[in-house]
């Protein structure tokens, strides 16, 4: 091949090749020579009055097998990467948010204990036991400091006569405060002091005159008289109103509290 051929420019420079040329230099020398004489030429032009045929008019072109040049130790390697498929299109939508409820935010309270049949026996018994208990501590309480200070007021005090009544004040709250459990036990001491009080209150004498038949002895006679005269007063009766009428307004609280409930919840589920 010569510098003149037109398929390589005749202002380049041909590399000498030799052993000592690099395998790099080698191949891509070798790979230019088989291009250029792979190159396409144009066919011979025929000598006058020589007849022209299709065949002398075709380009004769040699298939060579194009070079496999291996990449080099330590050389990036300019092959042709695969290429990927694009992936399937992923749909990245977010999953629609969900409103949080009431109940998300505000737990739902923990439902009170409901009194059953049994806990109802337990407050009629306390009820009964109970109040008669308080009426006796008041009643004699009241009659040892009356025996005190009903002569000439000396401002004496009997310290037992205070420790009863007292005691009597915290077994009547007592009743009271169960009424939050059930109402049964301040509603049911509330109309045994009724009935009781009634009777010493509208029957004085009878009341009065049993009390000390049945109560009265040689030592507490005059205590016996005394707390029948705080019986025949009134203070029975004053007790057990007020001992029924907060048992009622216990039981009326807790049912309107739990229809309120109700109502509520209704109109939060709508």
């Amino acid at each position: 091949m010569s510098t003149s051929d037109p398929q390589i420019p005749s202002n380049e420079s041909v590399p000498v090749i030799d052993s000592t040329s690099p395998p790099a230099m080698t191949r891509g020398a070798e790979a230019r020579a088989a291009a250029a004489h792979a190159a396409e030429r144009p066919a011979p032009t025929p000598p006058p009055g020589a007849e022209v045929t299709d065949a002398t008019s075709t380009v004769v072109r040699e298939s060579v097998a194009e070079p496999v040049v291996e990449p080099v130790a330590g050389r990036p390697s300019y092959a042709t990467t695969a290429t990927h498929a694009p992936a399937a299109h992923v749909d990245v939508t977010p999953p629609p948010v969900v409103p949080a409820t009431r109940t998300d935010v505000v737990p739902e309270p923990v439902a009170p204990r409901a009194t059953g049949f049994g806990g109802h026996v337990w407050g009629v018994l306390i009820g009964v036991l109970a109040t008669p208990v308080a009426l006796t501590l008041a009643l004699v309480g009241q009659g040892r400091i009356l025996a005190v200070q009903s002569g000439a007021w000396d401002a004496s005090l009997d310290r037992w006569g205070i420790a009863f009544v007292t005691a009597a004040v915290l077994v009547l709250a007592v009743v009271v405060y169960l009424g939050v459990r059930t109402a049964a036990a301040p509603i049911t001491g509330g109309i045994l002091a009724t009935l009781l009080g009634a009777v010493f209150l509208y029957a004085p004498g009878v009341a009065r005159d049993e009390t000390m038949r049945w109560l009265a002895t040689t030592n507490s006679h005059d205590t016996v008289s005394h707390a029948t005269v705080g019986g025949t007063s009134g203070t029975i009766l004053l007790v057990g109103l007020l001992l029924l009428t907060a048992g009622v307004a216990t039981a009326a609280a807790k049912r309107r509290g739990r229809v309120l409930g109700e109502f509520r919840e209704r109109g939060r589920v709508a």
